[in-house]
């Protein structure tokens, strides 16, 4: 793994983790993947190794801006869908580098993707969408009650009034930015540590509700040639309500990886299989 950063055109800096294939002289594809609302990146890095050794492709980890403790607006984003603009201006860059463009969201990522997808702002280069356990918006009944509210544990809460009393300010006016925090969840030092020290880390409302999808601008048909994956044990989305769901709105079916929780989905052979068959094809 290659540690590095990535420079957005605000002067914005976010760590940046590359993990290159065995076969660098014949690596035309790069992987992009988004993490969920959390930046841990060890099932990541599990899924990248065994994509690089089997594929002539790169991977490439971002941490999303707000995430680490370094930047001026620590757990907050400068607007309202920054994260829109950081994701094009991230696979614009790969353009330059490679030939095509594999983008995986997971969780809230997935969600990312979808946000840029439904603007119709994918670079061309782009040519194979990936959603793992698509966390798309917290409104939807197809997630599983959270059980830590307000107060929570030490790493993790959800501060619901406020977050509610945002919504309904925001759905009064849309130019509401919502600063102070509404989460509060568990984050590494080290992304990709497991064993990495582990802190406590609010995030605000406009940085939550922009890992979202717009429920009320959205054009779910745009999502339709997309590849979407579930685990039948996902403890945060109940998985056959968002297959129902999916089929409904796109006429498209998921894929159900059976025994697969919500972060174990991402290192299934089935999940790297299918992602495997999609880099060979194109």
């Amino acid at each position: 793994m290659i540690t590095s950063t990535f420079t957005f055109s605000d002067s914005a800096v976010i760590p940046y983790y590359e993990i290159e294939s065995q076969e660098r002289d014949k690596t035309k594809t790069v992987i992009v993947g988004i993490h969920g609302l959390m930046s841990d990146l060890d099932y990541w890095q599990r899924l990248a190794d065994n994509l690089t050794v089997l594929a002539s492709v790169d991977v490439h980890l971002p941490i999303l801006r707000g995430y680490t403790n370094a930047e001026t607006k620590k757990g907050d984003i400068p607007n309202a869908g920054q994260y829109d603009n950081d994701l094009v201006e991230i696979l614009q860059e790969l353009e330059h580098e490679y030939e095509r463009i594999v983008l995986i969201g997971h969780s809230t990522g997935a969600a990312n993707v979808c946000r840029i997808l439904n603007a119709g702002r994918l670079p061309v280069k782009t040519e194979k969408i990936i959603l793992a356990a698509p966390f798309l918006h917290p409104a939807l009944p197809v997630n599983r009650e959270i059980s830590n509210q307000e107060n929570g544990s030490d790493s993790w809460a959800v501060y619901s009034k406020r977050a509610k009393l945002y919504h309904i300010w925001a759905n009064i006016n849309p130019f509401f930015q919502g600063r102070a925090p509404v989460v509060k969840v568990p984050v590494r030092d080290v992304p990709y540590d497991a064993s990495s020290q582990v802190y406590p880390y609010e995030l605000s409302y406009r940085l939550v509700m922009s890992r979202f999808i717009d429920l009320k601008y959205t054009n779910w048909q745009l999502f339709a040639k997309s590849s979407v994956f579930i685990g039948s044990a996902d403890e945060v989305i109940d998985s056959e309500k968002l297959k129902q769901l999916w089929k409904d709105k796109t006429g498209t079916d998921m894929h159900t990886v059976d025994s697969e929780d919500h972060n174990s989905l991402l290192t299934s052979p089935p999940f790297m299989q299918h992602i495997l068959e999609s880099v060979r094809l194109l």
